[in-house]
């Protein structure tokens, strides 16, 4: 009878002790999982903040491109565009890099610009104006003269833009400069080349005029 008293004694100990532990890990399981969820969450929530700053900081660099300044090189193509009216044919605005790296301008010698090229890469039509920085005027010069000199060179690809592109003009007032094929297209069937080099120049002539005239 002893014996099955201490039988059944220990064997309520036993389940006693077996609660207690399924019930301290239990209690570590609820804690547990909030405490990683908030971690998560947190870490989370600091990459978004860092994704948004960096975000931020390249739209900033960006803003920082001279062509989006309202300087007078955007008025002054203003004025070349309404001088040729519907006959201005570019319309894909220029970047610094097409000034830098196609033009040969040098970083730091213009410290604003404005222009534009055309859509279709068969035409010759384009407007440049920059401002050059103080004492690079002639700098800016020499590598607009250099620009047309290409042009001309390389216009055999394009016989039909012959007589603009040696119409073109590299234009100069203090320290604004500019590059210009501009104008209407002559009668296709006209097959003189004087006459076609003459109307050329008449067209090329009504941007300089503008341009000077900007400044009168």
């Amino acid at each position: 009878m002893k014996k099955f008293l201490a039988i059944i004694i220990a064997a309520a100990l036993l389940a006693s002790a077996l609660t207690a532990c399924s019930s301290e890990n239990d209690d570590n399981n609820t804690s547990t999982t909030p405490a990683n969820v908030s971690d998560n969450t947190d870490n989370t929530t600091a990459e978004n903040t860092e994704d948004t700053s960096d975000n931020g900081t390249d739209n900033t660099e960006n803003n920082e491109n001279p062509s989006d300044s309202d300087g007078d090189a955007a008025k002054i193509l203003d004025a070349l565009k309404e001088a040729y009216g519907e006959d201005y044919l570019p319309s894909m605005p220029v970047e610094k890099e097409y000034l830098v790296s196609v033009m040969g301008l040098e970083e730091g010698s213009f410290t604003d610009f404005a222009g534009e090229l055309p859509m279709i890469s068969a035409h010759a039509d384009m407007a440049v104006i920059v401002k050059a920085a103080e004492g690079k005027a002639a700098d800016v010069k020499a590598k607009l003269e250099a620009y047309r000199t290409m042009l001309i060179e390389d216009s055999f690809q394009y016989p039909m833009n012959l007589a603009k592109i040696n119409a073109s003009k590299v234009l100069e007032n203090g320290d604004y400069l500019g590059f210009i094929i501009l104008g209407a297209f002559g009668d296709d069937e006209e097959t003189d080349e004087a006459k076609q080099a003459e109307f050329a120049e008449e067209q090329v002539q009504i941007g300089v005029d503008a341009f000077n005239n900007y400044f009168a």
